[in-house]
């Protein structure tokens, strides 16, 4: 990790959602490195305010599916 590089970026918790959907690399590029103070999740963080899980970085949330509740 280079010293510009967000101090979140090793316990991101979007990572995993984001690997999932191949553009982990994308908005690490974007968001991770150098310009992490732009991201919507991080600003949260430092402000001391819950981040909800679906928060991305660009301050969109992800809309996942609700599992059925069908047995």
């Amino acid at each position: 990790m280079a010293s510009q590089d967000c101090p979140h970026m090793g316990t991101c918790p979007m990572y995993p959602v984001i690997k999932l959907s191949g553009s982990l690399k994308v908005w690490q590029t974007r968001y991770c490195q150098a310009a992490y103070a732009e991201c919507a999740r991080h600003k949260l963080s430092v402000a001391g305010q819950r981040v909800p899980q679906t928060l991305m970085p660009n301050g969109a949330y992800l809309k996942l599916a609700r599992a059925s509740s069908a047995e």
